[in-house]
């Protein structure tokens, strides 16, 4: 029996659903004490300022729910997660279930009696404790579930040492990129999807959802793109088309480096990742990548077209320091 069928995993895959669940069911005994719209939004001093009916808004957490289920079933049919390897997004997958199936039952809760929504006055406190209590619960359930599970092998060592067989007195420089055009798609269908919600919402609701769409699909389409340098001082990888931010390794802080073949997933997904355990990547798509091993232990995954070149070069350059 895998690992995806064994308790733990199935507390996840039920969990979730459960939640959810549980969340939405909630308004179906109230209905008759529930407006219709239902006050959805608040100010900060309790006062509600969105509303959304109550058919919209079931659907709209259901298809939701829906999305995070299915990536969650999707991740533990995968064969590091069958053989019992770490679900890098359960985590968060759970935590926003969490936080899904609290703000239904803070909407619920704080709408209860009320004839209208103008009149659903709700304190900070008891709209934020039960969504972040539902969201630390999922995450936590997640964690201990997830916590003693193997971290997936990322990469194999190859047969051969990387080289370019660099001369003795040649100096080089290499400069390689990679670019993910789903990502920049996705930034920019994010940014025009959030664009239309903002529209549809309405200020000052709307304002709040704008800015926070234009910032996420800039931060999206910026992490599209990584661009390596490798020169006899080290190594710098900067995101963007501005080669920033960027970090730089120097040279005598490796220990090697080869190329591997990049599974984000591995790596915790896609973006600047920490995986954990002295894991970090910078990932923007499946496929050809750049593993650089620290002397300290701590290891980089990029990924990188030409990353055999890239490699080799590093290794070429240490080799001439010893």
């Amino acid at each position: 029996m895998t690992h995806r069928t064994g308790p733990r995993r199935l507390i996840e895959l039920v969990g979730l659903p459960t939640l959810i669940t549980l969340a939405v069911a909630l308004p179906v005994p109230l209905a008759g004490e529930l407006p219709d719209p239902l006050a959805t939004h608040w100010d900060a001093s309790g006062q509600p300022d969105g509303s959304m009916h109550r058919t919209a808004l079931w659907l709209g957490v259901m298809g939701l729910w829906l999305g995070l289920w299915a990536l969650l079933a999707w991740l533990s049919r995968r064969d590091d997660a069958r053989r019992g390897a770490r679900m890098p997004g359960a985590i968060a997958i759970l935590a926003a279930g969490g936080l899904l199936g609290g703000a239904m039952i803070a909407t619920a809760v704080a709408n209860t009696g009320e004839a209208d929504w103008r009149t659903a006055h709700a304190s900070l406190a008891a709209l934020l404790v039960p969504i972040y209590a539902s969201a630390g619960f999922a995450a936590a359930v997640a964690w201990g579930c997830e916590r003693d599970r193997p971290w997936a092998a990322t990469e194999q060592r190859p047969a051969a040492r990387a080289t370019v067989d660099l001369g003795g007195r040649e100096r080089a420089v290499w400069i390689g990129r990679a670019q993910s055009p789903r990502m920049l798609v996705g930034g920019v269908l994010l940014g025009a999807v959030l664009a239309g919600v903002a529209l549809l919402t309405g200020p000052p609701g709307g304002w709040v959802t704008a800015t926070v769409g234009i910032a996420t699909a800039v931060a999206v389409i910026w992490a599209s793109e990584v661009r390596v340098t490798v020169t006899a001082a080290g190594v710098r990888v900067a995101f963007g088309p501005l080669n920033a931010p960027s970090r730089f390794i120097a040279l005598d802080q490796i220990e090697n480096a080869e190329a591997i073949h990049v599974e984000p997933m591995r790596w915790g997904g896609w973006g600047y990742r920490w995986a954990g355990r002295g894991r970090t990547g910078v990932i923007v798509r499946r496929g050809p990548g750049m593993l650089i091993r620290l002397r300290d232990g701590r290891r980089l995954a990029v990924t990188l077209d030409g990353a055999t070149q890239a490699a080799g070069l590093v290794n070429d350059l240490l080799d001439r320091r010893t």
